[in-house]
């Protein structure tokens, strides 16, 4: 009896912490939580704490935060953590999921306006994503394909040099991620179309002389999310050197290789840049082998910002460089 008279004294002295348990924040808050848009997708709701008010433990699903005020802030977190914050009036600020407690430990309202996604709207955003992303894979093949149709001789079947007479096989005209359509422009240029099987929108795309595609354009709910942040010339510039340096990294490494390991045996002659890292949000990349000893890496700015060559020599450095236009 004593034992357990002891044990009960120390939890009454000592408490054990327990995590913090997550309910509503609409529940939670009162009159400090105001409701504007509830439905399928979204809640959207304004929060107001004045200065040492709290809001209790609540959670949140994938959400965005808009200050209205400036203020400072504590959040308990689950596992017992305290953190602090400062905000400023107009912040945004995206969330995934969380649970917390929060308190205003400033001398000003706190003022936020937040929307929440709902489940199906976060379910539905990756399906779209994923049928996106297999659209693009499936383009980067395409896109593999007929380069070989023009670099084939016409004894072959190929275009000897030029897009001219290539079309879609039947069996690749159409899948479970979408239905494609290429249109030659020139012997140099051809665009393709790729159209969602489950009405997404298209993803369009123009391959060049040199087998990468460029120029991607995205229509319906592809579109949404898909403007680029804004990147200053000499942001992207520098994303292009370092890309091109990587490059240059890869085609030293296929020359040094003996060709029974792939590679070009003291010669860059066969170096083909990896259809993955033929373009990225910095440039559309290429390479022309001018010989053995040498090849020519060129960048094409996705942000529309010009253009970046350098020669890759047979020691495997990159010399003359150029640039066009803002990356000068």
């Amino acid at each position: 009896m004593n034992k357990w008279r002891g044990l009960f004294l120390c939890l009454l002295l000592f408490p054990v912490a327990t995590p913090l348990v997550a309910q509503d924040v609409a529940k939670v808050g009162g009159e400090k939580i105001k409701v504007l848009i509830d439905n399928e997708k979204v809640r959207v709701f304004e929060a107001r704490l004045k200065p040492g008010e709290k809001l209790g433990t609540h959670s949140h699903p994938v959400s965005i935060a808009y200050f209205m005020t400036s203020c400072k802030l504590r959040s308990q977190l689950p596992d017992g953590r305290f953190v602090e914050t400062e905000r400023k009036s107009g912040e945004a600020l995206w969330r995934e999921p969380i649970a917390h407690e929060e308190e205003n430990i400033g001398a000003t309202v706190a003022f936020v306006l937040v929307v929440e996604m709902k489940e199906g709207v976060q379910k539905e955003k990756g399906m779209m994503e994923a049928n996106r992303d297999a659209i693009i894979n499936d383009l980067n093949n395409l896109s593999a394909q007929v380069y070989q149709y023009r670099i084939r001789p016409r004894s072959m079947g190929g275009g000897h040099g030029s897009y001219i007479g290539f079309s879609l096989p039947a069996r690749l005209k159409t899948n479970r991620n979408a239905s494609y359509a290429a249109e030659v422009k020139d012997s140099n240029l051809v665009r393709f179309t790729a159209t969602s099987e489950v009405g997404n929108g298209t993803v369009s795309a123009t391959v060049n002389q040199f087998g990468v595609l460029a120029n991607w354009e995205y229509t319906g709910n592809f579109a949404e999310g898909r403007k680029a942040p804004e990147v200053s010339p000499g942001q992207n510039r520098d994303g292009i050197i370092n890309d091109l340096n990587n490059l240059a990294a890869m085609s030293f490494q296929y020359r040094i290789r003996p060709k029974s390991m792939g590679g070009g045996e003291g010669s860059y002659t066969g170096f083909e840049i990896p259809l993955r890292m033929r373009t990225n949000a910095n440039a559309t990349y290429s390479a022309r082998v001018i010989d053995g000893n040498k090849i020519e890496l060129m960048a094409i700015s996705t942000h529309g910002y010009g253009v970046v060559k350098a020669e890759l020599d047979g020691e495997g450095r990159l010399r003359a460089w150029t640039y066009t236009d803002k990356l000068q």
